[in-house]
Order: C-alpha cells, then sequence, then structure tokens
C-alpha cells in the first residue's frame, strides 16, 4: 500500500515531465504537517495530491496521458512521495477523517437544503451541483452499506483433508525448537546457525535421537510401537546378536505423555512431545505462550482449554467449536473413549520403541508440479475450452486427494486421529499445542466468578474469550466516500493506459486479467533456448490501488536493460486494488483458479522451457508461495519484497492490519484506506485459509541460502508485518544477510512498500539482481 501522494507522484512517470536520473543514495524522511503542507498538499478524498508548483493535478494527469509518452519525475518529487509513508500522527488522522466526513456532511448539506433552503451562500448553479454531488454521496452511503451486509455472509469452506491439517499445524509448532536466543530479544541477535537437526524445518522428529530426521527434516515420522518385551538374557542376547543399528535407547518419559491419553497413543509424535520436552520456564515455551495470546489479545492466563479449542476448531476447519461437537454428539463413529492411556511398555516400566520410518509429509494444497508441461499449443489456436476443462479436472483431483483421509499410517493398536471424528482432532491438537508451550491450559479463568460451574456442562456455558478468528468474524468495513473510488479507480485506469502506452498488452485469460511485455524480437524459440537471459518475469503486486502504486517500479524495469530480452507478465488482482466497478470485486479468483490460468499462460507463452523468476510484494507473495508450490522448479528464482506469506500461525499481520489498536500514523493510515476498504476487507476475512497461503522456507528449494535464486527484502519500519521476527524465523533456516554474504536485506528506515515505491539502493538492487543471468550462461557466454 502507497500513502497518497505517492500514488500520483509515482503515475507521473507515465506521463510527459522532464526525465531525471535515478539518485545515486536514498534517505527516508520523517513528514510533519508543515513540511507535508510544503511539499503537497494531500486530498485523501481522491487520494492524490494537490498540484504544488509545477505539479500536474490528476485531471491534467490523465490528460497528459492519453496525449504523451513516460518520463521521471523529479528527485524532489520523489522525496516527497517517500515522506509521506512517515506522516506525524496528527497530519494522518486530519486525512482519515477529512476523508471520511464527506459522507455526513453531504447528508448533513441535503437535509438543510431540503428544510432550510441553500445552507451556503452560493450562486445557483453552484449550489444545484453540489447538492447533485451531495445527492450522490448520500446514495453510494446506502449501497455501499447494502454492500458491507452481503459480504458478512460466510466465506467458502475449507477443503483440505485432516491428515494435512495436521501436518500444518505440528510444522508450525515445531518451528522455533532450536531457538534458545534470550526472551527478550530485540530481533537483531538471531538463532543459532541452522544445521541438520533444525526442528524448525518442519520435521517431526523420531523418539530415538534427534539426528535420526536427516539433513533436511522434510520428512515427518511414524512412531511405531514393538510389543512389550520381557527383560531377560535370551532377548538381551538377541538384540546385541542382530547388530548395533537395531539397538534401542529408551528416552526419559516426558512428562506430557503422561497427561495426555491422545499424545501417548496417537502415531505421530513431533520433537516437543518426546524427543525434546519443554518444562513451563523454558525459554521456548515462554515465547510461543506469548505468541499464541496475541490471537486472543487478552493475558495467557485467561485462556482455558476451551477457549483454545474453539480457536483451533477455526484455524483447522472455519467453525464454531459447538457445530463440530454436535456433530460428534449425533455421530456413530467411534470417538476417542477408547484411545489407550498408556503407551506399551517394557518390564522396565519404560516405553519400547524402534526406529521410526518415514512417510511423506502431505504437501502442499496445490496442483500438483508438473515435471514436464504438455505440449505448447500452437500460436494463435484456441485452446481456451480444453484449458479450462483441464482446471475443472485439476481442481476436483487436487481437492479430492486433500481431503480424503481413507490412508491410514497408525499401527494395529495405535491412535491415528485423522481418521477419527474432528472433534478428537481438535481435542488431540489442544494437546499438542498445551506440549508446546510447556504446560496445559487451565479450565478455568481466574477471572470468573463463583457461578460458573466446574462440570462439563458448566464450563461449556461459561464466558467465552474473544479470538482472532479471521475468516468467521465479521468483516471490519470504514465507511468511505464515492469520490474516494473513483480517485483510485482514476488513478488505477491511467496507470494501465501509460502501461499499454509503454508497450504492455492487456490481455485476459479466463477470469484472470494481466498485462503482458514481450520484447522487441521476441520469439518462441529464445524461451525454448533454455538460456536466462530470455527468462520471463512474473511480478505479483500486493495491496492498495492495483498497478497505480508500483508505476513507479515498473517504469524502471521498463526502462532498464531487463526488459530489452526479459518478457514481463503482470496479473491484475482487481478485489484487493479497490476496483469497485470491476465484476470481480467482490469475486476473487481462489488459488486453484489463479494458479491452473496462470500455468496455461506460462506454457501459451513457451516459457516452461526456460522456467520464470518471480518477484512479488505484501499480498502478491501469498499468490507467489501458490506458484511456488505448484511449479516446483519451473521457478528459477524469486525476489520476496515484505511478504506475508512466513509465520502465518502468529497474527502479527492480521492483528497490525485489521485487529490491533495502531500503534503507528502509517499503521492507521493502511488501516483506514487499504485494510478496511471494502473489497480488501472482504478478501481477507472470507477468502483468507492461512494453511494454503503460508510458504515453509524449505520449499524455496535447494537454492533457500543462494541470493542469486532468492532473495528477501524486509522493511525496517514495517507497519503491517513483524520485519524482526521474518528475519529472525528465516535465519533460524540458514538464510543469513546480505552484508554476510546472504540473501535477506532490511531496508534501513524504510516503510512497507517502500522498496518498490520510491527510487533508492534497494530498488537498484533489484533490478541488478534481476539482470544478472545464470552463473551457467555466464560462463557459457
Amino acid at each position: 500500500m502507497a500513502a497518497p501522494s505517492t500514488l500520483t507522484l509515482s503515475l507521473r512517470r507515465f506521463v510527459s515531465l522532464p526525465p531525471s536520473p535515478p539518485p545515486s543514495s536514498h534517505t527516508y524522511h520523517r513528514c510533519s504537517l508543515p513540511h507535508l503542507t510544503r511539499s503537497y498538499a494531500c486530498l485523501p478524498s481522491a487520494l492524490c495530491a494537490a498540484p504544488a508548483p509545477g505539479a500536474l493535478s490528476p485531471t491534467s494527469l490523465l490528460a497528459h496521458a492519453l496525449r504523451s509518452g513516460a518520463a521521471g519525475p523529479t528527485r524532489a518529487a520523489m522525496t516527497a512521495a517517500s515522506s509521506m509513508l512517515h506522516l506525524s500522527r496528527l497530519s494522518v488522522y486530519l486525512v482519515i477523517h477529512g476523508v471520511w466526513c464527506i459522507t455526513p456532511l453531504s447528508w448533513l448539506y441535503l437535509f438543510l437544503t431540503f428544510f432550510r433552503g441553500a445552507p451556503l451562500p452560493l450562486p445557483k448553479p453552484l449550489h444545484a451541483g453540489l447538492a447533485a454531488y451531495c445527492a450522490l454521496e448520500a446514495a453510494f452511503s446506502l449501497y455501499h452499506a447494502y454492500l458491507v451486509r452481503q459480504v458478512q455472509q460466510p466465506g467458502p469452506p475449507p477443503v483440505y483433508g485432516r491428515r494435512f491439517l495436521r501436518g500444518v499445524l505440528i510444522r508450525a509448532l515445531e518451528t522455533g525448537m532450536n531457538d534458545f536466543a534470550p526472551y527478550d530479544d530485540d530481533g537483531h541477535v538471531c538463532a543459532p546457525e541452522a544445521d541438520s537437526n533444525n526442528s524448525g524445518n518442519g520435521s517431526v522428529v523420531t523418539p530415538t535421537t534427534a539426528s535420526s530426521t536427516g539433513s533436511t527434516g522434510s520428512n515427518m515420522q511414524l512412531r511405531q510401537r514393538l510389543a512389550p518385551v520381557a527383560a531377560s538374557s535370551s532377548s538381551s542376547a538377541a538384540g546385541t546378536a542382530a547388530g548395533t543399528s537395531q539397538q534401542l535407547q529408551p528416552p526419559k518419559r516426558p512428562h506430557f505423555l503422561k497427561q495426555h491419553a491422545r499424545l501417548r497413543a496417537a502415531s505421530v509424535l513431533p520433537s516437543f512431545v518426546f524427543d525434546q520436552p519443554l518444562e513451563e520456564e523454558d525459554v521456548r515455551a515462554r515465547r510461543f505462550r506469548d505468541e499464541f495470546a496475541l490471537w486472543f489479545q487478552a493475558p495467557r492466563s485467561h485462556i482455558t482449554a476451551r477457549d483454545a479449542e474453539r480457536w483451533l476448531s477455526w484455524a483447522l476447519f472455519g467453525v464454531d467449536l459447538e457445530v463440530i461437537e454436535a456433530e460428534a454428539s449425533s455421530s456413530s463413529a467411534p470417538s476417542s473413549a477408547g484411545v489407550p492411556l498408556s503407551a506399551p511398555t517394557s518390564a522396565g516400566g519404560l516405553a519400547v520403541w524402534r526406529d521410526a520410518e518415514p512417510i511423506a509429509r502431505s504437501g502442499s494444497p496445490m496442483p500438483p508440479p508438473a515435471r514436464a508441461f504438455a505440449p505448447s499449443p500452437a500460436p494463435g489456436s484456441d485452446s481456451s475450452a480444453r484449458r479450462n476443462k483441464a482446471q475443472l479436472a485439476a481442481r476436483a483431483r487436487d481437492e479430492t486427494t486433500a481431503a480424503s483421509t481413507s490412508t491410514t499410517t497408525s499401527l494395529p493398536g495405535e491412535w491415528d486421529p485423522v481418521s477419527e471424528s474432528r472433534l478428537d482432532l481438535i481435542l488431540y491438537c489442544r494437546e499438542l499445542v498445551e506440549a508446546r508451550q510447556g504446560c496445559a491450559f487451565p479450565k478455568r479463568a481466574p477471572h470468573w466468578g463463583a457461578d460458573v460451574g466446574t462440570d462439563e456442562e458448566g464450563l461449556k456455558s461459561a464466558p467465552k474469550l474473544k479470538s482472532m478468528r479471521l475468516t468467521m468474524d465479521r468483516v471490519r468495513v470504514d465507511g468511505r466516500p464515492l469520490a474516494s473510488y473513483l480517485a483510485t479507480n482514476a488513478l488505477s485506469r491511467l496507470a494501465l493506459m501509460g502501461a499499454v502506452r509503454r508497450g504492455f498488452k492487456h490481455e485476459r485469460e479466463g477470469r484472470v486479467e494481466y498485462l503482458i511485455w514481450r520484447p522487441k524480437g521476441w520469439s518462441r524459440a529464445k524461451a525454448e533456448s533454455g538460456d536466462s537471459r530470455y527468462r520471463p518475469i512474473v511480478f505479483l503486486h500486493g495491496l492498495g490501488i492495483g498497478l497505480a502504486q508500483y508505476a513507479n517500479f515498473l517504469y524502471r524495469l521498463t526502462s532498464s536493460p531487463v526488459a530489452s530480452t526479459h518478457p514481463i507478465l503482470v496479473p491484475l488482482f482487481p478485489h484487493t486494488s479497490q476496483a469497485l466497478f470491476h465484476k470481480q470485486f467482490l469475486a476473487p479468483v481462489g488459488h486453484h483458479e489463479m494458479v491452473e490460468t496462470l500455468r496455461g499462460i506460462i506454457q501459451h507463452e513457451g516459457w516452461h522451457r526456460v522456467g520464470i523468476t518471480i518477484v512479488s510484494h505484501s499480498m502478491g507473495t501469498i499468490v507467489g508461495s501458490w506458484l511456488i508450490k505448484s511449479l516446483g522448479e519451473l521457478v528459477r528464482r524469486c525476489c520476496i519484497v515484505d511478504p506475508v506469506c512466513f509465520q502465518l500461525w502468529v497474527p502479527h499481520v492480521i492483528d497490525n492490519f485489521l485487529y490491533g489498536k495502531p500503534k503507528s500514523p502509517v499503521q492507521a493510515l493502511m488501516r483506514y484506506f487499504v485494510g478496511r476498504e471494502l473489497g480488501t476487507a472482504h478478501a481477507l476475512h472470507r477468502h483468507f485459509d492461512w494453511t494454503s497461503n503460508i510458504l515453509w522456507p524449505s520449499e524455496l528449494g535447494p537454492n533457500l541460502k543462494s541470493a542469486h535464486h532468492v532473495r528477501v527484502y524486509l522493511s525496517e519500519h514495517d507497519a503491517v508485518l513483524n520485519a524482526a521476527a521474518n528475519r529472525r524465523y528465516l535465519r533460524s533456516h540458514g538464510m543469513r544477510d546480505l552484508e554476510d554474504g546472504g540473501n535477506i536485506v532490511l531496508a534501513k528506515g524504510a516503510a512497507h512498500g517502500e522498496t518498490l515505491m520510491a527510487n533508492g539502493p534497494f530498488m537498484d538492487q533489484i533490478l541488478e539482481w534481476l539482470a544478472t543471468p545464470d552463473p551457467d550462461d555466464e560462463v557459457t557466454n
């Protein structure tokens, strides 16, 4: 998301203004209200800047775009645009309330006009025009209120199977098991160097030794019990004769296996349950407890076992706990009441284990990666019908596979929670969370009165602790005038026209609109040559007003040598671009449809021979994660800017963007103009599935630590995500800062989105990175 004047100033790249070279250095300025007034008088109701001396108004911008090409703004203009992301608190609240009050003032003007005549001493033509505008705003406010009521309807239900959901939750809980840094760490002192036993990679450690997970930690482990054996000399001799590889070293029985029947009997054990049981004061448990408490925005001691179960019912199945309990009570399926209460033990009273055998971890719920694409359709042929049929078949196949729970991984006598009722899985997952935090949830909250019963019925009727349940909570929308939408749509249209004038083609495939840049002299033969100098770039934009806020980046990209050989694909996302008048404004393209459509475009253009490079920002990193999971090795390189796809089990993003009280002026600005805009709020509250949107570092492939193949940019003053936590998380997987020879870049002093929306060293770095060919090509050529 960009600040108001950033949008207009960026668009000036596409209008006739004197060009200027990009600055060699960049400084982010804090802007007070007087500074803002001197630079550009901000009119946020139109999300554009009033003309300062030498600047163009939005109307003249549109006129110039129709008759002239693109050129660059002055350095002073870009400095002013950058400073808009560092407004003072007073400036921001004046801006927000100035926009919001347009609607009530319009109603007031109409009311006074109807009952008392013209409220202002204006000429009749001017009064008539103002009254007509106020009537339009009043009518739009009613329509907007109607749409707000419509979007409160439930979103599509999750389609993924219990085995996959369990795998995602366990991977999330395993994260941080190797992070022994002090709890009060400020984010600059990161976890120890990642090693071969990095549990944060999402592995489930076998109960024998931590090293049994392998060097990558890419497989979940199946716990297999042996029948009780007699402690006799004959059995000991047999064990010795079998060789040292079969020797058993039973670990110490963890306290949570003693307390939780489901964990003792389950067929899969994460490392924090058996191999590395956590005590309550363990720094890793304390950090996790505080992160989990963020979902409830309440003290940890107030979170009861039932509160945790209620949150898990949303996180896994998207429904209320009461619905699942009613389903379990009416079902004839066996429940976990028959779960064995203890593991098989030897004569010495210790659980007996043998080496676990790895089972494949549930993969990402994406259309399966294609090792080889089907033969490309001939240029100009109409293959849309065949492609649409293939998309529907792929989606049906994937959803059927993901929802299937028929395959069991448990042994006779063991309990497989994914084959039981949904309630059983929730209770099992609650015990997993308790094991991870080193203590059990209390049955009663300390602030409850004596009138709350202690039996099961009393606990069910106890006060509910409110938690953030994104897809079930009310869609939070803040009102805004029609003028705001008219201005943002005009800016978006202007940016689209400017992009087309510069050489992009505006095309559509199915429900996905996109811009595509084909360099002069481009042919499919170049892509099929496999030369990285011809590798296409896919740019995935974030929330805001779509293409308009990235006009500066696209101008720099198409003006660089990169555009002379690399095709560029820019999918458009109207549902998060405030495109009120677009038919897909409240009908987002889902991940299956989006991925299959982009796969079809890639195949049609012949790009599957050379692979693609992905540049994604903010919400675009979610779409980027879909592509990385689906296309696999076809994604040769990726640049991830301000990522919101990591650590989605910690609610930093939704708390900062949707729920929590704004902690900074720019956070308040983003909250009103983006987070609580109708289309964006609807997309986030009803179409955001964290289990499928999440990107695990291991899914970036074997080149995770390569600065040439993977580059991650984090903004130091990001008001949306927790840059310090993301940096710690990525470093725990072996990534390092760029200055240390790694591929993580912390943009000092930058706010969310500023890396791609303002000239400076970071944009220069990204363009230089895009222009760098593969090392093999450099040697060959």
